[in-house]
């Protein structure tokens, strides 16, 4: 080590520790090369409407009690809107109504899928799905095609009865 970058003694020690950077550099380069390549990209989501701050579709995805409520009495249609930021491929959606609370779950609705967040084309309708198949109480609805998409929308035209539409969880799969 002719020219080194750094020198570090020890504390309690006499020795001198070197340390030669320019053989590290190379290392750093090609882990923050990894990092910056296999990051994580995370979907946006939307709602319509939501009853307060706190009661929005953020937590759809982490299925966290007590998930995304609609204003009271919303205006139909109501829709919640995924940008993923990359294309997804979709051929089922699960639907988790808010514990204790299935009618305010959707009743009918439609799927629609976009390229570009302003053209939508409908996909698939679903009505009646209160009491559609479940699965630990999520509610399972079966595309009939696998669907690719970069913008995902489900609107909904009716819940199961209540005054407010509420879901807990969401999951695209």
């Amino acid at each position: 080590m002719d020219d080194p970058i750094g020198k570090l003694r020890l504390k309690g020690s006499s020795e001198t520790l070197v340390i030669d950077f320019n053989n590290l550099l190379p290392l750093y380069s090609n882990l923050l090369n990894q990092i910056q390549t296999s990051h994580r990209v995370y979907p946006s989501i939307r709602a319509t409407s939501q009853l307060t701050g706190d009661l929005g579709p953020e937590g759809l995805f982490l299925i966290a009690p007590p998930g995304w409520h609609s204003e009271r009495n919303p205006k139909y249609p109501q829709s919640i809107s995924i940008d993923f930021n990359e294309v997804k491929s979709i051929g089922r959606i699960s639907l988790l109504p808010q514990d204790g609370h299935s009618s305010r779950m959707p009743k009918n609705i439609q799927i629609k899928s976009s390229s570009d967040a302003k053209t939508w084309t409908t996909v698939a309708s679903f009505d009646d799905i209160c009491d559609t198949e479940q699965e630990d109480n999520w509610r399972i609805l079966k595309l009939n095609e696998q669907l690719n998409t970069r913008y995902f929308k489900m609107e909904i035209h009716a819940n199961c009865g209540d005054p407010l539409i509420t879901l807990r969880g969401l999951k695209l799969d």
